[in-house]
């Protein structure tokens, strides 16, 4: 028996990625492990080549697999001829040693074809944001999307029959309106759909989904099970909870979700421990509270895109307690209230 392998330079005429889709899924043995960090190791296009093929990986999770093993191989056997490829030990196109078995490599060949025939014949567009980089971009159907630091967004918008994207991140939406072609974003395990609305939507792997309306009215999904599927209008947030697959509907969002996109923090009798949360994660910096207590004080202020150490000063005289500035960051110390 020959143990063979489809490359992905039957695919794209580029390396093989069928180990790659292995490793990405957990699927490796020690043996092509090894394989796969000696390539990552090779050079740094190698590395994102890999990303690539997790953002390929990843949109395969969401449209699903169910191929046809036998219809997929014959296609594959047409297509390729002699193109099935054995793999060398020749480190420089990636040794990846063996699959055994004709089963396993007819299983794996049908999900490259499955993926070839899925990225080859659909054009998605992606817009990033590097780690201290915000931006504002202009959708082709007059859509406006603010995405915040490290964040990626796909869209394709050549199905007429709606407007389809896939978010890894934050970022918030201005919708146009075109009742005839909904827009749906994919946050991987949970869905929005809207016609035409504003509002901040997050999927941050490890967190919890969340959508906050500002304007309009959005429908806000599990994509494992339908029946979990909130309708959200202004001021209103929904959260899926990763862990639980908990659907949770707030009748009032926190008016700071967005405050990355606006710059306006909001607190109305706000307990300490949630305004530091908030204000943490708008500058980006370590702000610590000496003691618990500290944490049941409650602020009432508005602050419109101003400076963190403006901010501080004015805290810290409301509640009269002490600011040092440390190595991390800032820390608040006082008796509390």
């Amino acid at each position: 028996m020959i143990d063979i392998i489809v490359t992905y330079s039957f695919l794209m005429n580029t390396n093989p990625q069928d180990l790659l889709f292995k490793y990405i899924s957990g699927n490796c043995t020690e043996e092509e492990l090894q394989a796969v960090f000696s390539w990552l190791d090779a050079s740094d296009s190698n590395k994102t080549e890999l990303e690539r093929v997790r953002k390929i990986w990843d949109s395969a999770q969401y449209a699903g697999f169910n191929p046809n093993v036998d219809a997929a191989w014959q296609k594959v056997n047409t297509e390729t001829k002699s193109k099935v490829i054995e793999i060398s030990s020749n480190k420089s196109i990636l040794s990846v040693g063996w699959i055994s078995g004709i089963a396993a490599s007819v299983a794996l060949v049908a999900f490259s074809w499955f993926l070839y025939i899925q990225f080859s014949t659909t054009t998605w567009d992606v817009v990033a944001t590097t780690a201290d980089q915000r931006t504002e971009y202009t959708l082709p159907d007059g859509s406006k999307v603010w995405l915040k630091e490290s964040t990626t967004l796909s869209f394709n918008f050549d199905d007429e029959s709606d407007r389809s994207l896939k978010l890894s991140g934050e970022a918030f939406f201005d919708v146009a309106k075109m009742p005839e072609r909904p827009f749906v974003i994919s946050l991987g395990g949970a869905e929005i759909e809207v016609v035409g609305t504003s509002f901040y939507a997050k999927s941050i792997e490890d967190q919890d989904y969340q959508v906050s309306v500002k304007s309009g009215i959005v429908a806000f999904s599990d994509v494992n099970n339908r029946a979990k599927k909130v309708i959200l209008k202004a001021n209103e947030e929904g959260i899926l909870e990763r862990g639980s697959k908990n659907m949770v509907k707030r009748t009032t969002a926190n008016p700071n979700t967005m405050t990355w996109q606006t710059g306006v923090l909001v607190f109305n009798k706000t307990p300490m421990r949630s305004v530091i949360k908030d204000l943490t994660n708008y500058y980006n910096i370590s702000i610590r509270l000496e003691t618990d207590a500290l944490g049941n004080c409650l602020i009432t202020s508005r602050f419109d895109n101003q400076p963190l150490i403006e901010v501080l000063e004015i805290i810290k005289k409301l509640l009269s307690v002490e600011l040092i500035q440390t190595e991390e960051g800032f820390t608040f110390s006082g008796q509390g209230c």
